[in-house]
């Protein structure tokens, strides 16, 4: 079985497991994972055999939580729950996912960045991950490219994801752009 198999490890669950981990305690990727595991367990699923895609998935999770100002990694390798943090678990009691962290600035202007200017993947940084089909569509947006210049086969999900992303950006560009044209209130 593939990660995308088990309901309970999608991107909104394992974010919102990960912040919940770290407001009880600082946490690890680690322990969010043993956590996930647990929940799998407790509604009688099996583990996936390979768990290695879980861990990666976790440890971005993680990295994008702590880009968005969520979490703060502090010197001893945990994370800790920010005050933002705490909001947000407040407000998406359901789960957390990109459309949520494209709400932060610090956010937005890391998947908004061109490819070339994010750090390459190396081995000393577990969290390098390529954007997703939601940061890619969002940062074509953003860069003036066209829906149409989805990458993604049609019916796809990258290509729904893509185009959520782009939507998203362009409907925040346009409610910038109806502001400013609105003037001081």
């Amino acid at each position: 079985m593939e990660l995308e198999d088990y309901p309970l490890l999608n991107e909104p669950n394992i974010m919102l497991i990960a912040l919940r981990t770290a407001a009880e305690d600082p946490a690890t990727p680690d322990s969010c994972s043993r956590r996930l595991l647990r929940s799998l367990r407790h509604a009688g699923e099996s583990p996936p055999p390979d768990l290695a895609p879980l861990h990666r998935r976790v440890e971005t999770a993680f990295r994008c939580l702590s880009i968005a100002g969520l979490l703060d990694l502090a010197r001893d390798g945990r994370y800790a729950i920010t005050q933002r943090g705490r909001q947000v678990l407040r407000d998406h009691p359901t789960g957390v996912d990109s459309s949520v962290l494209v709400s932060f600035p610090e956010f937005r202007s890391y998947i908004s960045r061109p490819r070339q200017e994010k750090p390459e993947k190396v081995e000393s940084d577990p969290f390098a991950r390529p954007p997703s089909a939601y940061d890619e569509g969002y940062s074509a947006s953003l860069h003036g490219r066209e829906i149409t210049d989805n990458p993604y086969e049609f019916d796809t999900t990258g290509h729904i994801e893509w185009e959520n992303g782009w939507s998203e950006a362009h409907e925040e560009d346009a409610r910038r752009r109806d502001a400013t044209a609105a003037g001081p209130g």
